[in-house]
């Protein structure tokens, strides 16, 4: 479009109509004294009818520059400063300047060529809006198209790496970070935790309340648990009643009390059933880490977390153990301060 509009201003300027018509009119001017001169040539002798001639070659050169520069000016720089003033408009990307052309849509063979001119532009200028008006609308188009297709694949992506019920990452998600944060310690020297959670007597909790009720306990404690950890730290639900919780960068100390703070919020916060009748629930965890000098895989080290979570429900439940690579699982405790020591 605007190289279309430029190619017409540069057509335009190239050929300097106003130019070639006042040296036209000049000519046609100049003519039948030229003509004039020549049939009077045997009075040329004569020095008075020389000078006269010269006056007279001098005063029609500036009648006739004069005159082909009035009727220049007045029939045609209108036009064609018009015409200039649409192309650059048009270069704008504005498309309206010939709608009050006289004789829209006749046929007229004695028209003046201006306007014919000017109404064929102004045609060519409505078609490049229309076409252009097109284009914007299948652009918006295009534009919803990917924007739906883009939330989808969002939509899709959620859902393959969450679980629907309590909105954490799923067993996959989780296991396959796991993964990247073991292959990411084994480049350089750093530790990974690994704490499982899992639910004290869930069966009975869902014979007595009934599985709604379950689930808004499965609900509930994960937004608990969510509660407890920080940025960078990954949830997910692994199994019906069972969590997992992944600490990057974090050594013994820091899991046991992630997982303490933990099993305490549980232990504190208050369940209803569909009665409105409250109780309470406990939980049970395994800790293992894992760091560089023992570069542990994933699967190590979820097998650990697991030997110290069955040792957690093998003691009684509502325990938490931590795995020792020497010992095995060790069981923590807390303190009136709320200090964690192992036993």
């Amino acid at each position: 479009m605007e190289e279309m509009a430029t190619k017409v201003m540069a057509k335009i300027n190239s050929i300097q109509i106003t130019t070639i018509l006042r040296s036209s009119l000049l000519l046609t001017g100049l003519a039948p004294l030229v003509v004039a001169v020549i049939a009077a040539a045997p009075l040329l002798d004569d020095d008075r009818f020389n000078l006269a001639m010269v006056l007279g070659v001098l005063v029609a050169l500036s009648i006739s520059w004069l005159l082909g520069s009035l009727v220049v000016n007045g029939l045609f720089m209108g036009a064609i400063k018009r015409l200039q003033d649409f192309c650059l408009q048009v270069k704008q990307g504005k498309y309206d300047g010939f709608d009050d052309l006289p004789g829209q849509g006749l046929i007229n063979s004695d028209e003046n060529e201006f306007i014919s001119l000017m109404r064929d532009m102004g045609w060519m200028a409505r078609l490049i809006k229309k076409r252009e008006q097109e284009l914007r609308a299948s652009i918006a188009m295009l534009k919803a198209a990917q924007d739906e297709l883009n939330q989808s694949n969002a939509c899709l992506a959620e859902m393959a790496m969450t679980d629907p019920l309590t909105r954490l990452y799923n067993r996959r998600y989780f296991f396959d970070h796991l993964e990247q944060e073991c292959a990411h310690m084994n480049r350089k020297p750093q530790s990974v935790s690994l704490i499982m959670l899992d639910i004290d007597h869930f069966k009975i909790i869902n014979d007595k309340y009934g599985h709604q009720t379950g689930d808004i306990v499965l609900t509930e404690l994960s937004r608990a648990i969510e509660k407890t950890v920080r940025s960078g730290e990954i949830v997910a639900r692994i199994g019906g009643e069972e969590f997992a919780v992944l600490v990057p960068d974090a050594d013994k100390d820091g899991a046991v009390h992630i997982a303490c703070r933990i099993c305490r919020e549980v232990r504190e916060h208050v369940f209803k059933d569909d009665e409105e009748q409250t109780f309470k629930i406990t939980c049970s965890a395994g800790i293992t880490v894992a760091s560089q000098a023992s570069v542990r895989s994933a699967d190590k080290l979820c097998k650990q977390a697991d030997i110290a979570l069955y040792a957690a429900k093998e003691a009684g439940r509502n325990r938490i153990y931590f795995y020792d690579h020497q010992y095995g699982p060790i069981e923590v405790t807390e303190n009136g301060n709320g200090y964690q020591n192992m036993s």
